[in-house]
């Protein structure tokens, strides 16, 4: 069949429809028939103008001459018109693509992804940054670049690489909003984007061709997807896609998918299981031999295509042939497997052994791994496509009811399929690292036609190893048999396991026991410690705080010493000069008895007040506060009279003999 697009290009070269979306529409509705499809585009009174002629140019085509069948491509998917409104594709007639340049934008805590074409120019980008941050082009100040530029310097004439940072310098005073949504959820600027159109890069990696597609921000990534499939015959199941966001799916518009605006680059390639099924059509291969017996026979062989195109074409029944119970390609232990059991359920239903969903490295410690009592088997079923033993092991061996349950009860089974060389190889190096070269060797010595093989697994002590291998020409009491006498053996040598298991676990709790009792008295002597060190602190603060309040005693003593000894010279320095013994004016002889029992004795003038007797009294270390100056008779307290009065006044005169008492 002629590449569609070369269909596309002579169909838009000869019809002049420029509508991309249109053009696919018109090829769609005749089944990609160029000269349907133009007869059906062009208005009926230019198709009936003699006069006028139509170039058509053909592209020519590759025809192999190998006889074989040519692959038939499925019945393409009707497309309704809309769908196409917008879309644009540089296709063989159009001019090569501009050179598309990737930016990274850093902008504060914020990375904005940008592509554009090498034809725009320096202020594309800050408006594409002004539609992203909401900030105004003459405050984004763009850094990174090689040389100086302007808003109007074309990306082409800077010789960018393909990928490119750059650094946005906004004011301090300008703030980045945030995106808020709407209150009915909807994200504003997604419903902004949902009016744009978005130029989709798309590199076809198993063609090398490169697609630039104009698609409005309201399609849908199917849609894309879609499109895709009219392109290159890909059906969407087979497309695997790699730049699509992380969180997208295909029921989300281009708008809602935060791709890259105003382009997006995405590649596009097969999946491993449409390349290999298509390779595999191609290499089916019709001896012909043509000959002039009848025409009957040539007739056999047309039919004989058709029906080979027929199977070719329908897909239900192209999915119902026989496939690898493992595709080949599958990296993930655990798709293999529920690839494994679905194929497996298709084949022989789903009364079947459990499989166990994982890596055999992980059945195996499934099997061992937990204590001695739980252990079971390990069952490998190794199956064979190209042995005839396969189907009949299968349905009447290990699928009948009493092995099934046999194996669910005593044995973690798991299954691989040895029918393409890559997983055989996959297997035996799995094997390798678990079992050893032996245990490899015998297994890669099997002849496709000895299999299925049913590998039983056992644990001695610390070793594990391949105990016996049972082979796909056993009888169903034969395989019962060998795995009754495999568990027979497994439970022997698991009930010494379990006795030494107990073992280790009794000396496990002793030793716990013990841990556990130091464990409590080295808590309990750090408790005392602690309350040692505690009572210890209680003290030192104690006594640090009597030691403070004696100290501020002491200084408090000392300070009212000093006071005392300065009020004691002051009042000394204040007295009147003791009158001599000479002296004409009259003189009263004082004396005091002291507590101590000595006395102490001065002159005064008879004229002097009595506040001069009781400030010498006071400057001999008796102030009045604390002693009072008594006169024995008449019996008074001298202190308590009028300090004004004369001492003659008051017949402290000519002499008088007082006592000190304290207070």
């Amino acid at each position: 069949m002629e590449n569609r697009e070369e269909i596309l290009a002579n169909f838009q070269a000869c019809t002049g429809i420029e509508d991309f979306g249109l053009a696919i529409y018109h090829l769609e509705e005749s089944n990609w028939n160029l000269m349907t499809a133009i007869s059906h585009a062009m208005p009926e009174s230019v198709q009936n103008l003699s006069s006028v002629q139509v170039p058509v140019e053909i592209l020519p085509q590759s025809v192999s001459p190998d006889i074989e069948i040519e692959e038939v491509l499925p019945p393409p998917m009707k497309w309704s018109e809309p769908a196409y409104d917008s879309l644009i594709c540089a296709g063989p007639s159009q001019p090569p693509a501009a050179r598309m340049l990737n930016f990274m934008v850093e902008c504060r805590d914020r990375h904005t992804p940008i592509v554009v074409p090498d034809t725009e120019t320096v202020g594309t980008i800050k408006n594409i940054l002004h539609d992203e941050l909401d900030v105004p082009t003459d405050k984004l100040n763009l850094h990174g670049w090689k040389c100086k530029v302007s808003n109007n310097t074309l990306l082409s004439s800077l010789n960018l690489p393909k990928d490119n940072q750059l650094l946005c310098h906004i004011p301090c005073d300008i703030e980045i909003p945030e995106r808020k949504p709407l209150e009915n959820g909807k994200d504003p600027e997604i419903l902004e984007r949902l009016s744009r159109d978005f130029r989709l890069n798309i590199t076809d990696l198993d063609n090398n061709k490169e697609y630039n597609l104009l698609y409005p921000g309201s399609k849908t990534i199917l849609e894309v997807k879609n499109g895709f499939y009219s392109l290159s015959n890909v059906p969407v199941s087979k497309q695997v896609w790699q730049g699509w966001p992380d969180e997208s799916d295909c029921n989300m518009t281009l708008a809602g998918s935060r791709i890259s605006f105003p382009c997006h680059s995405l590649t596009v390639s097969k999946a491993p299981e449409a390349a290999n099924s298509q390779r595999s059509r191609k290499q089916v291969e019709v001896d012909l031999t043509i000959s002039d017996e009848s025409d009957e026979e040539y007739q056999d062989v047309t039919n004989s295509f058709a029906m080979v195109d027929y199977l070719f074409d329908a897909e239900p029944v192209s999915s119902r042939r026989l496939q690898p119970l493992i595709a080949e390609g599958i990296e993930d232990d655990v798709m293999v497997q529920d690839r494994f059991t679905s194929e497996f359920e298709a084949r022989y239903g789903v009364n079947h052994p459990i499989f166990y969903m994982g890596s055999m490295e992980n059945a195996l410690k499934e099997a061992y791994s937990s204590s001695a009592k739980n252990r079971k088997l390990l069952a490998i079923y190794l199956h064979h496509d190209a042995s005839v033993l396969s189907n009949v092991f299968c349905s009447e061996r290990l699928c009948s009811e009493a092995i099934c349950q046999y194996l669910n009860q005593h044995f973690i089974t798991w299954a691989w399929d040895m029918t393409l060389q890559s997983n055989k190889s996959r297997f035996l190096t799995m094997v390798t690292r678990l079992f050893g070269s032996v245990a490899a060797s015998a297994v890669r010595n099997f002849q496709p036609d000895q299999y299925p093989l049913l590998l039983v697994v056992i644990k001695a002590r610390a070793t594990i190893e391949v105990f016996t291998i049972l082979k796909g020409d056993v009888s169903l009491d034969e395989l019962m048999t060998g795995l009754i006498n495999a568990v027979d053996i497994f439970t022997e040598r698991r009930h010494l396991d379990v006795l030494e298991e107990e073992e280790r676990e009794a000396r496990q709790m002793v030793k716990e026991e013990q841990d556990i009792a130091y464990q409590e008295s080295l808590l309990a002597d750090r408790a005392k410690e602690v309350v040692r060190k505690q009572n210890q602190a209680e003290k030192e603060e104690k006594e640090k705080l009597q030691f403070e309040e004696e100290e501020k005693q002491k200084h408090e003593r000392l300070q009212a010493e000093e006071m005392k000894e300065a009020i004691r010279q002051s009042l000394e320095e204040s007295l009147p000069e003791e009158p001599a013994p000479d002296c004409t004016e009259p003189v009263s002889m004082i004396r005091i008895r002291t507590p101590d029992m000595s006395n102490i004795e001065r002159r005064f003038l008879a004229a002097n007040p009595l506040q001069v007797l009781l400030n010498w009294v006071e400057s001999k270390g008796y102030p009045r506060n604390s002693f009072k100056v008594l006169q024995s008779w008449p019996r008074r307290d001298v202190t308590e009279l009028d300090t004004h009065q004369t001492l003659m006044n008051l017949q402290l005169y000519p002499q008088e003999m007082l006592i000190l008492e304290e207070r």
